[in-house]
């Protein structure tokens, strides 16, 4: 998925008022260079690399002929992309960044906004709401409004957004790649997972983290040569792929009494992070916190 940028071209009246033609050209080492022309600002241009830098100059044209480049601008950057793997069925992911994830433009609806390759085969959206403990919901099986009044019918709210690190439930009709724009990493520290509301919180974090790291990261500094508190109760990912399985992990098992989290997780037919392949917290990843 190519993104695209809006040139905002200020001149004097000498310039904006006589010239016929504007081009702004992009320049990058890689992918390569990119130009648009447009007869005013702002000019838009596509074809941009998602995550890649670019800088910009800008040319006025009219009939005597086209005057000297614009100083080129400081960089730009159209906003990376998450590129979530989802399969048949139910998959947790999440916005690990700052940005607000727009959730009727991402997925779009087959009535009257579709977005090609994506609304027809989602089923639902789910986020869960900590605050008000309430269950979010949209479909783009229905225009916006339709699925507002199927949420509150049902005694759900209305899904619009997902605010930066919260995790969300996709449920699709089939397999498929989805690719959702991103932005700066959103990572929790002691004062934002601070604020979290009590018991189940839906998260999401910028950052590649083992479970302990995350653990750490959201408390108090340690002394030295003592381990970590723990910070939360429990911490939950779900496996989409089959077998469809959650993986398990609590950070008062950590010093492994009476048990270890793997066989904890063992027992009681969980996946265990730490074998037999480290598995990590990181971006696009959703997960559960349960915060007593």
């Amino acid at each position: 998925m190519h993104r695209q940028l809006d040139v905002t071209i200020q001149c004097g009246s000498d310039v904006c008022g006589k010239a016929g033609q504007f081009e702004a050209a992009f320049n990058t080492s890689s992918p390569g260079s990119f130009t648009a022309t447009g007869a005013a600002s702002p000019i838009n241009v596509n074809g941009l690399a998602n995550g890649t830098p670019y800088s910009f100059t800008v040319t006025a044209t009219n009939s005597v002929g086209t005057g000297p480049a614009s100083t080129a601008s400081n960089s730009v950057m159209p906003n990376p992309v998450f590129t979530a793997q989802l399969q048949n069925g139910f998959n947790l992911i999440g916005n690990s960044t700052t940005m607000v994830l727009n959730v009727a433009t991402v997925f779009g609806n087959v009535v009257d906004s579709d977005v090609t390759g994506v609304s027809a085969k989602i089923d639902a959206v789910w986020r869960w709401n900590s605050t008000t403990q309430k269950w979010q919901f949209y479909t783009p099986q229905l225009t916006v409004a339709q699925s507002a009044a199927y949420a509150a019918s049902h005694n759900f709210e209305a899904l619009t957004s997902v605010p930066p690190g919260e995790g969300y439930w996709i449920s699709t009709y089939q397999a498929f790649t989805l690719d959702v724009a991103g932005g700066t990493g959103f990572d929790y520290g002691l004062i934002s997972f601070g604020t979290r509301p009590q018991f189940w919180n839906l998260l999401s974090i910028g950052s590649t983290l083992t479970v302990q790291d995350f653990n750490c990261n959201v408390g108090e500094p340690p002394s030295p040569g003592q381990p970590c508190a723990a910070n939360f109760e429990s911490l939950w990912a779900w496996k989409a792929t089959a077998p469809q399985k959650w993986y398990f992990h609590s950070p008062q098992l950590d010093g492994g009494v009476p048990f270890t989290n793997c066989q904890y997780a063992a027992n009681n037919n969980y996946l265990c992070f730490d074998t037999p392949t480290l598995i990590q917290l990181g971006p696009g990843i959703g997960f559960w916190v349960y915060r007593p």
